[in-house]
Order: C-alpha cells, then structure tokens, then sequence
C-alpha cells in the first residue's frame, strides 16, 4: 500500500479491487485533490498529485489516465 497516508475513502480501495476489466471508474479532479494533496484547488491537477494517484491505482491493481478536457481521473483494469 502507500507509503504516505492520504485520505482516500477505504470504499473506494474496495470498488478498485472489484473493479471488472474494461469499466472505469471516474473521479473528478477536484476529488482526486481532496484525496492525494494537501492544498485544494480548482486548476487542473499537478503531476505529483497524478503519480501519487497513479502510484495509488497501482497498488490496487488497476492504472490510472487523467482526461484534462473531462477534468477527471480514470481507475481502470486491462483485459
């Protein structure tokens, strides 16, 4: 698991390891935030929080894209 401690919701660790390959899950980047860095904002996410993110999708199994036009993060297992 992560080294550091974020506050991601333990529900949401549950859903990833049940995640069935070729469906998403998608977070809004404003969430994404809250959850992996410690100052809030409403700009697009910064690299570290998305390889704290992606580090974080990896440890459940599953990869992580983040859609800047969508402004959301995708949690999703390969076939």
């Amino acid at each position: 698991m992560l080294q550091q401690k974020f506050s991601v919701p333990q529900e949401i660790e549950e859903i990833l390891d049940r995640l069935p390959p070729h469906v998403t899950l998608s977070v809004p980047d404003h969430v994404l935030s809250g959850w992996f860095s410690r100052a809030r904002s409403d700009a697009a996410l910064e690299e570290i929080v998305i390889a704290r993110v992606e580090g974080y999708a990896r440890s459940c199994g599953c990869q992580f894209r983040y859609g800047q036009a969508e402004r959301a993060g995708i949690f999703y297992k390969s076939a």
